[in-house]
């Protein structure tokens, strides 16, 4: 019997198992790792949980796929073979230090390079796309285990435009018959879930810490503002923030994805050079108002009930500056860790990717106009054997 035979046998008899999300998202600052155990009887269980730093030089490498507008074939090829050996080392490493059993099963969001959420004309159709890269295949061969990995391309099939996807996960878990809630997560991109008591709908809202890290490696040659303390030091500028809202992005329709297309280095810095002579924590502080600011209009547009809290997730969980902005445009909202429901916010997004991939196995179909613009629900992922 195969190893996935053996696997969806399990599944199917209610047996318990364990599945291992991988996440490298748009900061490409380290890959998240998270273990999560699951049954059809029981809810899902986090075990464990880390993040492992990329070394410069596979950052460097990543930073450059996502920002350079000409990639060449061969240099793809050989780098997804490049990141799929990263990663399955760092898994390995991830194990032998949680002195942990190899999982049943593997999830990857892979790496995202490029993302199309509109449509575009080519050769006579209007399509769009995500590609996401990181070599399943190494992963299955390397760790000896079942590989979820590709989920955006069958929520795209499906009429969606590939993201977000964690949102389907958010009102899995986090939903409640008595609060309207809201979880926000910030990574490199900023997305938000709103759960209502009537109402579920799903968006990204702009950029998350990916413009505030640029900047805090410009300015002060830090991987990131630590807790949003530059930030916290400096004055919102109503003219750079009102040049920053002409992004294109902000003009779509609702729900919409994003990704650094929308929001590169090229596109601040064209927008700085008209606001010359700025104190560099007044460039900070305006360009992560713009993050804040993003999820306000999401909620004003399309909230129709009362938010009652919000859970935080993602790197920028931690941001004093995000939370302040928040709290003063969003009075009467409690924020709150998204731990304190028992899911670790660095955690949250890799445990997501798990429970997408257990999604997959067990025959789950998910997809919502609200969420993606999907037309249908579908099984999200393609399985790579050992």
């Amino acid at each position: 019997m195969s190893a996935l035979f053996d696997l969806l046998w399990k599944i199917n008899s209610g047996r318990k198992i364990t599945g291992l999300g991988l996440m490298s998202g748009t900061s490409a600052d380290g890959l998240d790792m998270a273990l999560v155990e699951f049954s059809k009887k029981n809810a899902p269980r986090f075990l464990k949980g880390k993040t492992y730093p990329y070394p410069a030089g596979v950052r460097k490498k990543i930073l450059e796929f996502q920002q350079t507008r000409q990639i060449f074939p061969e240099e793809a090829i050989l780098f997804s073979q490049f990141l799929g050996e990263v990663w399955a080392k760092m898994v390995k490493k991830f194990l032998a230090a949680a002195k942990a059993n190899s999982p049943d099963f593997l999830a990857s969001h892979g790496q995202t390079i490029r993302h199309l959420p509109e449509f575009r004309k080519f050769m006579g159709k209007r399509l769009r796309g995500s590609w996401q890269t990181g070599e399943a295949e190494v992963l299955a061969k390397r760790l000896e285990t079942v590989v979820v990995s590709d989920f955006r391309a069958g929520d795209v099939a499906l009429g969606g435009s590939g993201a977000p996807l964690m949102p389907y996960v958010h009102q899995h878990l986090f939903a409640s018959p008595n609060k309207v809630r809201g979880v926000l997560n910030i990574g490199g991109l900023a997305n938000l879930t709103f759960l209502g008591k009537k109402h579920f709908w799903a968006t990204d809202t702009g950029p998350g810490n990916c413009l505030s890290d640029y900047l805090a490696q410009k300015f002060y040659r830090l991987s990131c503002d630590p807790g949003g303390r530059k930030a916290l030091q400096g004055r919102v500028s109503e003219k750079l923030l009102a040049a920053l809202k002409k992004n294109r992005f902000f003009a779509r329709p609702f729900p919409k994805s994003t990704g650094r297309e929308d929001f590169s280095m090229d596109w601040l810095e064209k927008v700085l050079k008209n606001h010359r002579g700025m104190k560099k924590e007044d460039v900070l502080a305006t360009v992560a108002f713009l993050t804040a600011w993003g999820v306000v209009e999401a909620l004003r547009k399309n909230a129709r009930e009362k938010l009652d809290e919000v859970y935080l997730a993602g790197g920028g969980a931690e941001n004093l500056f995000f939370q302040n902005q928040l709290q003063k445009a969003l009075p009467g909202v409690s924020f709150h860790p998204a731990r304190e429901l028992g899911w670790p916010e660095e955690s949250l997004e890799a445990a997501g990717f798990a429970l997408l991939g257990w999604w997959c196995l067990a025959g789950v179909k998910i997809g919502e106009a609200r969420v993606t613009g999907a037309e249908k629900k579908g099984i999200l992922g393609k399985v790579s054997q050992i």
